[in-house]
């Protein structure tokens, strides 16, 4: 129950009690708002040990090892690629290649840009 609401639901009442004392609007308002705040901070800092804890696992016994599972992990998964994502995947690997100018090895030899003669070894006596 957010803090708000009760402004909201209970806008004709006064105080109300709780537990064994009488609490006034904005007093309860307050105090659920605390309680809100530190279940908050408890979560994300919760989160962010469990994050802290799966990397270590995955960085000591490896991406897809078994005992990720003895610590309550799956292994990590990538959604497979969409036909439009491996074609823009394709044209930016093609595009970076042509700006790099990188070529295998046979077009490499074709263009003269890679010397297969052999090297002459000069012996100095």
């Amino acid at each position: 129950m957010p803090a708000h609401t009760i402004k909201k639901d209970l806008p004709n009442v006064s105080s109300l009690p709780l537990a064994g004392s009488t609490y006034t609007m904005v007093a309860l308002e307050q105090l659920i708002q605390s309680r809100i705040d530190v279940i908050n901070r408890i979560a994300v800092a919760k989160a962010q040990w469990l994050d802290a804890l799966r990397q270590y696992v995955i960085n000591a016994f490896g991406q897809n090892s078994p005992l990720l599972a003895d610590f309550g992990f799956k292994p990590p998964t990538t959604k497979p690629l969409t036909p439009e994502q491996k074609v823009a995947k394709a044209e930016k690997a093609a595009a970076t290649r042509k700006a790099r100018g990188t070529m295998g090895k046979k077009p490499k030899v074709v263009a003269g840009r890679w010397d297969l003669a052999p090297m002459a070894l000069h012996v100095v006596a």
